[in-house]
């Protein structure tokens, strides 16, 4: 073969190998909102699987990369939106925002592409227990903005998510990765096929997670059916997101938000609580009026109300600055404070700005930060134990399992967002869908309420007890099964128990393969 003719093949190879890298991405989108055909998850990594045989480590990044920008620039498409409305950069410039956050997060899959390949090269390694071990770690510590694991999109898929409260949402992971290498893994043609003892090992492990989700599902629906029933009020005021503090709608003041006139509907249909989303200034812990005539509007109500507002302390004759929750009980008294613990980078806080004297000085007050919480806490509602969590907290398994903690009976997971910064598209969703994973892996109600919708009630099996139309503006009332005795699991009490077993299994590999990799270089 002509040196121009082999690098014509060469050439042809890249080009069909990086065409089934981002076969695998749009594969991967599609399983997530808006398009939720999360059936395409199970296969998603197939294509790319391909693309890595005969590859070299530079090549299998490369292929592992294209993937990961067609799943990021294609499923977080709407990171252009919040460059426009946050960053007030024009279209099409705000295009770039897609690209460059693509370039940035998809090294993910250029990782996992890397890591996995290097892996396999020592051949006593079985793939079957490289690719789901080598996702789930690179998944779990890979630094992102906004995180989110290839599992996310089986919210809807409900026999998939019912073992997540066992294993959590790595181990859902796990088993989507592994069916996939294991189809890969059977119709590949130009190797052998596993060891028949490890392809029995794989089909137990999935039927066994499958055959959990069939078992406990309707366990679950008939368990949820006995329940008693909380009436749930939801405020979705649909306003537009604004990084400064907007001043009231006409016809409405501080004084009498247009979050009130709703909560007094609200209350006239019978609800047992009031929460509003995240996503605009009261100034409750700023001005007395604000508190007084909160105070008075409320007792009328007869109705205890959550919301969010910025407050502030004062601590060594400095303020700081939170993002809160505040329940204010029946009786209109503050009988509740909860500030965000986990902070959204860039948003609420620049990373290194207190450590790095030229970055504060550079930034002044721009994006100066909040100040994070220091404790959970639980707000005794209606005789429900209420655990706050505020917008960017609840995509964290493991922090949303230590707020449940050991004693989970009588807890219901609240979280307060706002999503209007990303415009109308599937933004929304993508976080309400990894949300409700929380209520499974901690067998508790969810109620979610989103400043631009779909606000929503999900319950411990994964159901949805009430879900809004987004994108519009409406207050409404929904019963939520609910039981004092029931509540918590085996991953709100120990949530690092399978993550810990799976990174420690990946250390035990790679000394496999450096040990390898060493008696090639030094025989005996």
């Amino acid at each position: 073969m002509s040196g121009q003719t082999q690098f014509l093949s060469m050439s042809r190879n890249t080009l069909i190998k990086s065409a089934l890298a981002c076969a695998s991405g749009v594969l991967f989108f599609l399983s997530f909102p808006a398009y939720n055909l999360y059936l395409l998850g199970w296969i998603s990594f197939v294509p790319l699987l391909f693309a890595l045989e005969k590859s070299s480590l530079k090549q299998s990044y490369l292929f592992g990369l294209i993937t990961g920008m067609a799943i990021v620039a294609f499923g977080f498409y709407w990171m252009g939106d919040w460059a426009r409305i946050v960053m007030e950069i024009p279209f099409p410039l705000n295009k770039l925002i897609i690209l460059g956050h693509a370039f940035c997060i998809g090294q993910v899959m250029g990782f996992v592409a890397l890591i996995y390949q290097w892996l396999r090269k020592y051949e006593k390694l079985n793939d079957l227990i490289l690719f789901p071990v080598v996702i789930v770690v690179v998944f779990s510590i890979f630094p992102m903005l906004f995180y989110f694991h290839p599992a996310d999109g089986q919210s809807y898929f409900l026999i998939s998510i019912q073992a997540v409260e066992i294993f959590g949402v790595y181990g859902l992971d796990f088993i989507l990765a592994l069916v996939n290498i294991l189809i890969y893994s059977v119709i590949r043609l130009d190797r052998k096929i596993p060891d028949k003892k490890w392809i029995a090992v794989a089909l137990i492990l999935i039927m066994g997670w499958f055959g959990y989700g069939m078992i406990k599902l309707p366990q679950w629906d008939q368990e949820i059916g006995n329940w008693e029933s909380k009436t749930i009020g939801l405020v979705q005021p649909n306003r537009a997101a604004s990084l400064k503090q907007p001043k009231p709608e006409k016809g409405y003041s501080r004084l009498r938000p247009l979050e009130m006139e709703m909560s007094q509907k609200l209350s006239n249909e019978g609800a047992d609580l009031i929460v509003w989303p995240e996503g605009h200034f009261f100034g409750y812990v700023y001005w007395t009026k604000v508190q007084e005539a909160f105070k008075i509007q409320i007792k009328s109500f007869d109705t205890p109300v959550v919301f969010l507002d910025s407050t502030y302390k004062e601590i060594n004759s400095k303020k700081h600055y939170y993002n809160s929750s505040l329940f204010i009980d029946s009786r209109g008294n503050l009988a509740g404070q909860y500030e965000k613990m986990r902070l959204v980078p860039f948003g609420e806080y620049t990373p290194l700005a207190d450590q790095l004297k030229f970055i504060k000085d550079m930034l002044g007050d721009f994006l100066s930060g909040l100040t994070p919480g220091k404790e959970n806490k639980i707000f005794d509602i209606a005789g429900m134990r209420m655990v706050p969590k505020i917008c960017y907290e609840s995509i964290f398994p493991q922090d949303v399992a230590i707020a449940i903690g050991e004693d989970g009976k009588g807890k219901v997971l609240l979280v307060q967002t706002q999503n209007g910064w990303y415009g109308e598209t599937s933004e929304p969703e993508q976080h309400m869908v990894i949300t409700a994973l929380r209520a499974v892996e901690n067998r508790i109600p969810l109620i979610h309420v989103m400043n631009n919708g779909s606000s929503a009630i999900v319950l411990p099996n994964g159901r949805y007890a009430y879900q809004s139309t987004p994108f519009v503006r409406g207050e409404w009332v929904s019963k939520m099964p609910f039981s004092s005795e029931s509540g918590g699991s085996f991953f709100s009490r120990h949530p690092r128990v399978f993550i810990n077993l799976i990174q420690m299994i990946f250390v035990i590999l790679v000394l496999f393969r450096l040990q390898s990799q060493f008696r090639k270089k030094n025989p005996c």
